[in-house]
């Protein structure tokens, strides 16, 4: 049963342990910053940030929202939660109020803990947890004021438990970050998030400036983060654990990035100036808004010198980098104008799997295939250039990226993704559709082409993995085929490369997007999506050997076809592309100078190419094969 500030941190809570075997009630006060918002309306916008939500209907009607306050909740709480079977406890969210009138405030956090123990009482709950932020004690007034606040809830707590004669523990929880897995913000509210949106209000002003800005704050003071799907493995290992004897449990990441680390990395994401922070005694530059944003962000610091510096493990480690994805995702989703709508349908034998498709009135439909494995944000790019002109569909393929589902070994190769790609036009009503495929995509796309000719109407092959006999293959291609064969036939071996080359043992670094063929951390993070743990690197593994032990189709699809290739592509060799274009009757290449296998990702000229050549594929009839440059880094 979850209580207290649950309209942000409660709701994500409840998603993230919806796998487990669990009735979550969620006595639900609305958010204070969307009122408007339902509950149920709010969780589905959470669940985007774990990149799936299956069946959105039936998990809206699943779930066991009481609307608050607390105080007039406890009978229909009582009624909730009386068939439930085993033990119950509730967790008590807190999130201080604002201290402009401060006895207000300090009468309101006591009252409502203390009703969230006499609701614990009520239902004969057996323990109270008290999810408190009182870790985030830095050097300034307003972080001293709310560190005080919440040490008088967790103190009011312990007592009313104690009279109550309930077992209850306190946790201290760092900013609570979206999920790991995919780097989506997820947990909005804390006072990471109010900085990158003090920041990126102030974006169109501070540019201006051709110099550093100087700031007074404490330039190695740490920031205490924890992905939820981090705290939430962490919290089932400590109730199976029954928890430890010690009252107060600190929860954050492995490791802590300084204010200096988030600081730098925001402002490279924004565009802003460099901001510089002078330390507590110097004067800075004192930008008034610039030091009302940095001020509240100071109560989400703590000195370098403090215990909480060096947190209880979670398992976790974030870098730099990892923060980057993050806060491109924050941005991202704060400006967001075009995303596509996700759904789900059943596969042919029964297995839940996403899709994702573009809104609008296009009569023309383009079906885009993802590298097996890989998620539907890589082809966001894609989908967005192409969606003026087309209704654009893709899905992401079973076993990985999403984990929900059931895996089975011996229903993961091509001829498996090709039944789901058929049973996803029949959801659709879809008769034809060109195709575009990318990287073992484009193979899959050759596949459905020459067994299903009367489904295609043109082919889009970029960068593609065709597993040709007798053609050169990139390092890449070699060392991913030895590896994903041995883990596929000894699963035990899948822990042990995973933590050598991917575990949270292994410092992530701009230059670790190398392994994945792109310097660009944000691709990166996307496409190092199936290593993200034991359990996807051995569905992955299975995935891609099967793809391996089958040869590419021997029949030859007539169908008018770009294939493009790029010179620096270190993931798949340029020449399996210029390979298949010379092989296949109505075929050009496009050879992109310079460029890499994410071309689709970040180069409109290309992406420019491919409406028009789906627009009408009868143009390209007759050109002969030809290059063009990619775009320079930072080209738009």
């Amino acid at each position: 049963m979850l209580t207290g500030a649950t309209h942000s941190l409660g709701l994500n809570l409840a998603y993230a342990m919806r796998r487990d075997d669990l009735t979550v009630v969620v006595v639900d006060d609305g958010c204070p910053e969307q009122p408007e918002r339902s509950a149920a309306d709010r969780m589905a916008a959470v669940a985007e940030s774990y990149r799936t939500l299956h069946d959105p209907e039936r998990w809206r009607a699943e779930l066991r929202i009481v609307p608050g306050p607390l105080r007039s909740a406890a009978d229909r709480v009582a009624l909730e939660l009386a068939g439930c079977p085993g033990p119950i406890e509730l967790w008590h969210l807190l999130e201080p109020a604002g201290l402009d009138d401060r006895e207000r405030a300090f009468e309101l956090l006591v009252a409502e803990t203390r009703r969230a123990v006499e609701l614990a009482a009520r239902v004969s709950a057996r323990r109270v947890l008290l999810f408190s932020r009182v870790m985030h004690a830095g050097s300034s007034s307003a972080a001293c004021d709310r560190a005080a606040f919440l040490l008088t809830a967790e103190r009011e707590l312990a007592a009313a438990c104690r009279s109550a004669e309930r077992e209850h523990r306190i946790l201290r929880l760092g900013d609570v970050l979206g999920p790991f897995s995919t780097l989506k913000p997820g947990v909005a509210g804390g006072q990471l998030h109010r900085l990158i949106s003090g920041l990126s209000t102030l974006a169109r002003r501070l540019p201006a400036a051709d110099r550093p800005l100087f700031v007074r704050g404490e330039p190695t003071a740490r920031v205490p983060l924890i992905p939820i799907d981090a705290l939430v493995r962490q919290l089932a290992k400590l109730r199976e654990a029954g928890f430890p004897d010690d009252d107060v449990i600190t929860l954050t990441a492995d490791n802590l990035l300084t204010s200096t680390e988030v600081l730098d990395v925001l402002c490279e994401v924004l565009h802003l100036p460099p901001i510089k922070l002078t330390g507590s005694g110097a004067a800075g530059d004192q930008d008034p808004e610039l030091s009302s944003v940095l001020a509240a962000f100071s109560a989400a610091t703590v000195p370098e010198a403090t215990p909480l510096s060096q947190p209880d493990r979670c398992g976790i480690s974030i870098s730099p980098e990892d923060f980057r994805g993050y806060a491109v995702e924050y941005v991202k989703q704060a400006t967001a104008t075009w995303r596509p709508e996700r759904f789900s349908f059943r596969a042919a034998d029964g297995t839940r799997l996403t899709g994702a498709r573009s809104t609008g009135a296009a009569s023309k439909v383009v079906l885009a295939i993802n590298a097996v494995g890989m998620p539907v944000d890589l082809l966001e790019p894609l989908m967005r250039r192409l969606s003026d002109r087309f209704r654009v569909v893709t899905w992401e393929t079973r076993g990985v990226p999403d984990l929900d589902e059931p895996f089975h070994e011996d229903r993961c190769g091509p001829e498996h993704h090709l039944q789901d790609i058929l049973q996803l036009m029949s959801e659709l009503r879809i008769d034809a559709a060109h195709l575009i495929g990318w990287c073992t995509g484009a193979r899959l796309a050759l596949d459905l082409a020459a067994r299903h000719p009367e489904r295609v109407r043109s082919l889009v092959l970029l960068n593609g993995s065709y597993n040709l006999p007798g053609v050169p293959t990139t390092p890449f291609e070699r060392n991913t085929r030895w590896l994903m064969s041995k883990i596929s036939r000894e699963p035990r071996s899948a822990e042990l490369f995973w933590k050598v080359y991917f575990g949270p043992s292994r410092q992530r670094s701009a230059a670790g997007g190398a392994q994945f063929g792109t310097a660009d951390p944000r691709i990166a993070h996307l496409a190092s999506s199936p290593f993200r743990s034991v359990e996807s690197l051995r569905r992955f593994a299975h995935m891609i050997a099967a793809i391996h032990e089958q040869p590419p189709p021997s029949d030859h699809p007539h169908h008018r076809t770009l294939v493009v290739t790029a010179t620096q592509d270190s993931v798949c060799d340029a020449r399996s592309s210029e390979a298949i274009a010379e092989a296949l009757p109505a075929a050009v290449l496009r050879v992109i100078q310079a460029g890499d296998h994410y071309e689709l990702c970040n180069n409109p000229d290309l992406l420019g190419e491919i409406s028009s050549f789906l627009n009408d594929p009868t143009q390209l009839l007759g050109t002969s094969s030809s290059t063009y440059a990619s775009p320079s880094p930072g080209a738009p």
